[in-house]
């Protein structure tokens, strides 16, 4: 069985002062299928039924007996509660339609009709109250939701003169939307950047197009910088006649100085880090020098004197010397470090398999010593700077042959494709690293262990570290004390085999 839907009637108010014509009326109405609620003679008689029945719609004499006439009746029925008004009369006359139009009737129907007038006039009349209903209620969410946001909405004429403005303005710019209405956005801007702002807008005027993100400096009312963002989209009346701009403005005044203030402080660190460099490189190359001399005079005296004095003489030579060798260690790997940082990073395709073998002729020494045993498998070609990437695998192989527990050493080195990096893995099973200090070891000069134990200067993993980041990558550890540990790494693919993989 279909489900019935009941639709209720129209239900129609008639106010007429002639009691035969109102009662034909009405019959009419019921006839046609609407609900006649009742009749008033009089506009005050009508004004408490409408107000106590709340009709659909008001048929309405214009001219009725007492005060008000119908066409003042028929304002306050519109005003007071929203019911259309559809007026009756047997005038025709230029002065009764114009007294008629400022009450702003939905229907207007001159005696005698026929019911087919009245109906089309009742439907008309009702859709139209149904439409305005609906663009009132559209356009009152409109402007609650323009006085609710913190931008401020404006629009301006095809002469870039203000036509509206939300009153967000006050908050931004200290005017009340009257006063700037009749002004044009130029005329909030100082002179300079007015002249700058209005030949970039006029261009974007004279092409119709919609811009986004227009930045321009404005002066509040008290006189201060105002930093806003602009966005606007063009007008066109029905016949496509172009009329201005719809737009937004969005005061980004404090992220402005905020992104200067960062700005002015990454030019000072970068200052401060190239300085820096230098410093350390000019420091460490005029070092070397001075330690070279105390370096040669220390063993010529262990070289003349060595048995010869006491054995406190004999200990104090062997101190100096050793000294002076560390710091000679010290100075070399601080100028390595230095350079990481402040020479020319440059890139060239690196087959990483062939780089391998040269890395290993490097720590031969120590691969013999320890009875090391080094495997690579599927490595990359990228694009990098030879020299570092060399110095990046030398460190980070040399750190896994070299803290081993006892065991012969095995390091296995392999790479895999995530998305546009390659993730490099270089694992040991020496003795691991404890969690607390994964992050301690990349800093420069930092050891985990006496200099009896294990040589070095700490200063390998912090040049790893550097040359990742110039590389654009990263560089973590994993491990697992007396395990192993499991340095990874990222480097970008090469452009080439990225569009390659496409």
């Amino acid at each position: 069985m279909g489900t019935e839907t009941h639709v209720k009637p129209v239900r129609v108010f008639i106010v007429e002062d002639e009691q035969v014509v109102a009662m034909d009326i009405r019959n009419r109405l019921q006839a046609m299928g609407y609900q006649a609620l009742g009749v008033a003679a009089t506009a005050v008689e009508a004004l408490a039924l409408i107000d106590r029945l709340r009709p659909d719609l008001v048929l309405m004499d214009i001219v009725l007996h007492g005060k008000p006439d119908g066409i003042a009746l028929a304002d306050q029925v519109l005003k007071r509660f929203a019911v259309p008004v559809v007026f009756l009369t047997a005038h025709a006359d230029r002065a009764t339609l114009d007294q008629a139009k400022r009450a702003e009737p939905f229907g207007y129907i001159l005696k005698p009709f026929t019911d087919l007038k009245l109906q089309t006039t009742i439907e008309t009349a009702l859709y139209h109250h149904d439409m305005d209903c609906r663009l009132k209620a559209s356009e009152q969410r409109y402007r609650e939701m323009v006085e609710i946001i913190s931008d401020w909405v404006w629009e301006i004429d095809q002469h870039s003169v203000f036509t509206a403005a939300s009153p967000r303005v006050y908050d931004i710019l200290g005017y009340r939307p009257e006063e700037i209405i009749g002004k044009t956005p130029f005329d909030l801007m100082p002179p300079g950047e007015a002249g700058r702002v209005k030949a970039q807008f006029e261009d974007l005027m004279s092409r119709r197009e919609s811009f986004r993100h227009l930045e321009n400096v404005n002066l509040h009312k008290n006189g201060r910088r105002v930093v806003l963002e602009t966005t606007g989209i063009p007008l066109f009346d029905p016949s496509g006649m172009f009329c201005g701009y719809h737009g937004v403005d969005r005061d980004i005044t404090d992220r402005r100085q905020i992104e200067e203030q960062r700005n002015r402080l990454i030019e000072e660190l970068q200052l401060s880090n190239q300085e820096l460099g230098q410093f350390v490189y000019i420091a460490s190359h005029d070092l070397q020098e001075p330690l070279r001399m105390v370096t040669s005079y220390v063993q010529l005296l262990k070289k003349r004197y060595h048995g010869r004095l006491d054995s406190d003489a004999d200990e104090f030579i062997h101190f100096t010397v050793e000294g002076t060798a560390r710091m000679q260690i010290l100075i070399r790997n601080l100028l390595h470090y230095s350079r990481v940082g402040t020479q020319v990073l440059k890139k060239e395709p690196i087959d990483c398999g062939k780089l391998m073998e040269h890395v290993l002729s490097i720590v031969k020494l120590g691969i013999d010593q320890s009875g090391a045993v080094v495997a690579w498998e599927n490595l990359p070609f990228i694009q990098g700077d030879p020299i570092q990437i060399t110095q990046l695998f030398q460190n980070l192989v040399s750190n896994a042959i070299k803290f081993h527990s006892g065991r012969h050493p095995k390091v296995h080195i392999s790479a895999r494709r995530q998305q546009d990096h390659w993730v490099f893995a270089i694992r040991d099973n020496g003795i691991g690293i404890d969690a607390q200090y994964y992050e301690r070891i990349f800093l420069i000069f930092q050891r985990l262990h006496p200099r009896g134990v294990y040589p070095g200067s700490g200063i390998g993993l912090a040049i790893c570290k550097k040359v990742v980041e110039r590389h654009d990558g990263r560089i973590w550890v994993e491990s697992e004390p007396g395990k192993g540990a499991t340095f990874y790494f990222t480097l970008p693919v090469d452009p080439v085999d990225k569009e390659n993989h496409v």
